[in-house]
């Protein structure tokens, strides 16, 4: 697994705790896991998975990825001169997101990761009753579930109070998350959590994401049966 952001680790965990006779490789760019969260969530995350049976290779960079977007099966050359011959390889670095309508609009513009720059009312161009939200957005939140689970309250909110005819300046603005909260499960039973204040352990990841990875959650917040 070439990357190991939330997806990859969560993804190393799920491997190793199903399938354990699997050998998982998990490779990051970076010196530690979540280098930008407390050290103690990467540290944890680490020595977890690392009992579990994963091999970690930390401040390696793939060098040879042939696909970013889908698994294939060949050899991984890495920039500390290591080479590692894979049944498949899983390239989980980042995904981009899908903003082919919203560049179209007038005065739309390109942010990271191929998302459209919002205004402070999520507003990704010059039409001022057109909004965006989730990972097409670049309104400071991360590409992740977390971010949609607050942009879409207030949406519904801003957009209700301008049915009702009020003006977009008298509302509140969209106020992305300073230091969002992660779950990172590694399989039903163990993981680790970061909820702004602290890190957390296996109990509280299991009941947060472990059990089900939020699907009963969202299913209901957009009505899904």
């Amino acid at each position: 697994i070439v990357g190991a952001g939330a997806v990859g680790t969560e993804l190393a965990g799920e491997i190793a705790h199903a399938m354990p006779d699997k050998k998982v490789t998990l490779i990051s760019s970076a010196a530690s896991l979540f280098p930008d969260l407390p050290p103690k969530l990467g540290a944890s995350l680490a020595k977890k998975l690392r009992t579990s049976g994963v091999t970690l290779i930390l401040d390696a960079r793939a060098e040879n990825l042939q696909s970013f977007v889908e698994p294939y099966a060949g050899q991984v050359n890495l920039s500390n001169g290591q080479s590692i011959e894979a049944d498949l390889i899983i390239p989980a670095v980042g995904s981009r997101a899908k903003t082919d309508l919203l560049q179209s609009l007038p005065g739309a513009k390109k942010g990271s990761g191929n998302r459209i720059a919002v205004d402070a009312y999520l507003r990704p161009s010059d039409y001022p009753n057109v909004f965006a939200a989730g990972d097409v957005a670049d309104a400071g939140d991360a590409m992740t579930i977390v971010a949609i689970g607050r942009q879409q309250p207030w949406l519904a909110k801003t957009l209700t109070a301008l049915a009702k005819g009020k003006s977009i300046d008298s509302l509140s603005p969209y106020s992305p998350w300073k230091k969002a909260p992660i779950a990172v499960p590694l399989g039903p039973e163990r993981g680790n959590a970061y909820l702004g204040i602290a890190t957390f352990g296996d109990w509280v990841t299991r009941q947060m994401k472990g059990r089900d990875l939020f699907i009963s959650k969202y299913r209901k917040i957009f009505g899904l049966s």
